[in-house]
């Protein structure tokens, strides 16, 4: 695997030469999103191998984290797949695996019997609280050479492209929606 650094210089140099053959190309715009997706992959990259040896992927990783932060660590899965990024069908294919190995279980609703939330087992908990420290490190170490203001300046920075991203594809849907 190439060096991220190393990866950027490369995306670099051929985005700005697609510049020289194309007008207003946005050599910018596309090197950063092309970052921030080589970044993701890095990251994810990483944490899978933290995982790895407990058993876990990154997916499964975060529904447990998503339900051990929830009020009493109880989700039903709608909320989780808000939470998680994860489809309905992948939230289904992950609970039914992490019920299948006794880290969470599949209760009924205590307001709503007809319904079924999922809850950590104390063998999930336990888990969760080994995995933690490794989590929280490895992001420490990821973001010390940021300064907090810094660190705060990228957040909000992200969130207003996150924000124009979701603008965007409401646009796209309600045209879709109109056009039919």
């Amino acid at each position: 695997m190439f060096a991220l650094t190393q990866q950027i210089t490369d995306i670099e140099t051929t985005l700005n030469n697609l510049q020289k053959r194309v007008d207003n190309f946005p050599v910018t715009e596309i090197l950063i999103s092309r970052m921030l997706i080589n970044l993701g992959r890095e990251i994810s990259f990483h944490l899978d191998q933290r995982l790895r040896p407990f058993g876990l992927s990154e997916s499964e990783f975060k529904v447990l984290m998503s339900i051990y932060a929830s009020p009493d660590s109880v989700v039903n899965p709608g909320e989780l797949c808000a939470g998680t990024g994860q489809s309905p069908a992948n939230i289904t294919r992950l609970t039914d695996s992490l019920v299948e190995r006794e880290l969470i279980s599949r209760v009924p609703d205590e307001q709503d019997r007809r319904r079924l939330v999922l809850q950590l087992t104390s063998q999930g908990t336990a888990l969760i609280k080994k995995l933690m420290p490794l989590s929280i490190d490895r992001a420490r170490k990821n973001y010390r050479d940021f300064s907090r203001t810094e660190l705060k300046k990228l957040l909000t920075d992200l969130k207003q492209l996150a924000a124009t991203i979701d603008r965007d594809n409401e646009v796209a849907a309600s045209k879709k929606v109109i056009n039919g």
